[in-house]
């Protein structure tokens, strides 16, 4: 890879990325120092130790990938035989490297120890053992959670640099409005599910009708990043247009944690 001859100073504060010689590189910040070295077949990880809801502390390498956007994800079913917890969320976790839909739930991890830095109460989607058999790896640390950090890759001396950023003290927030979409061929948002319990439940919406708006605006003009944080303010009403059989009405939806 291009980036494995500098040193690669990612600053999230600024958004801004620096290459530097190696050679001209030493480091004076207050950062704390990680092993960051290549698994067997390829990818690098660094190590971490986690605290489980069933109360074990384990350590293990945390595969790093800064194209996933979530915080950690971990593969039922392997060495350590991690779970869910008992109040997390089913989810579709997207697709695995094949292209093929992966399935699990969305948990609430009680603690992470990266470099004697502690994150505490952060999400984790927990992958399902039937789709964890190909995994290679148990835990993937993601951008939503590297992000925290200012980084500095070191690939010569095998050290990844992290430095809390300003975001390191934000809440691990996510969707407080019951709901999950998708794309849909006319142009808008379809509900594949709907959790129970939740301001979507409790306003009547099902899994197979269809979101037309969002607060005024159509529901198909919102990334996913947008779409996300909106629906990850406690306390914020959300209005959507919704259709079933033909019929459309409008709901106000009251957003509150769910997990």
């Amino acid at each position: 890879m291009l980036f494995k001859h500098f040193v690669v100073d990612i600053n999230f504060d600024n958004m801004m990325i620096t290459l530097i010689r190696p050679e001209s590189f030493e480091y004076h910040g207050e950062g704390a120092e990680v092993a960051w070295k290549p698994m067997g077949f390829g990818p690098w990880c660094i190590p971490a130790t986690l605290d489980l809801a069933d109360g074990r502390k384990i350590s293990l390498p945390l595969l790093m990938d800064l194209g996933y956007n979530d915080q950690l994800q971990l593969w039922s079913g392997k060495e350590n035989n991690i779970s869910p917890p008992e109040k997390a969320l089913p989810a579709g976790l997207g697709r695995n490297i094949q292209g093929i839909p992966t399935s699990g739930y969305v948990g609430r991890l009680p603690q992470i120890d990266i470099g004697g830095y502690e994150i505490k109460n952060l999400l984790a989607a927990y992958v399902s053992p039937e789709d964890s058999k190909q995994a290679t790896t148990e835990a993937m640390i993601g951008l939503g959670l590297l992000s925290r950090f200012n980084l500095i890759f070191d690939c010569s001396r095998q050290r990844l640099i992290i430095a809390p950023n300003s975001r390191f003290d934000d809440a691990f927030d996510y969707d407080m409005s019951g709901l999950s979409t998708r794309k849909s061929p006319d142009g808008f948002l379809a509900i594949v599910r709907v959790y129970d319990n939740s301001p979507a439940s409790d306003a009547g919406l099902m899994m197979g009708d269809t979101v037309i708006s969002i607060n005024g605006r159509p529901a198909i003009d919102f990334d996913s990043f947008e779409l996300d944080s909106l629906l990850q303010q406690e306390g914020k009403t959300i209005k959507l247009i919704a259709r079933r059989d033909g019929r459309e009405w409008e709901v106000s939806l009251i957003l509150r944690k769910l997990i």
